[in-house]
């Protein structure tokens, strides 16, 4: 299972179109599942947190893997910081 990436909905419409069309691409291109759940999982969170059934630009996705990588980088820090 894999958490959800969206920080806030904004609307749902179009996010299994999302989900399948990076995820499958994703398998095609690594052969990896858990690659393919990860980015087929952040692809419907920036479904969803536009209006609309829009095309999710590889842009956006790649966007969104920056501020996942930012969140757990401060989250080792503070981490870190508290056993010190």
């Amino acid at each position: 299972m894999v958490d959800s990436f969206v920080d806030r909905v904004v609307d749902a419409v179009g996010a299994g179109d999302a989900l399948l069309a990076y995820a499958t691409l994703a398998k095609r291109a690594t052969g990896s599942d858990m690659i393919a759940t990860i980015l087929g999982s952040i692809a419907a969170a920036c479904e969803c947190e536009v209006d609309g059934n829009i095309p999710i630009k590889p842009r956006a996705v790649l966007s969104k893997i920056d501020s996942v990588e930012r969140q757990v980088a401060y989250t080792e820090q503070r981490r870190s910081e508290e056993h010190t």
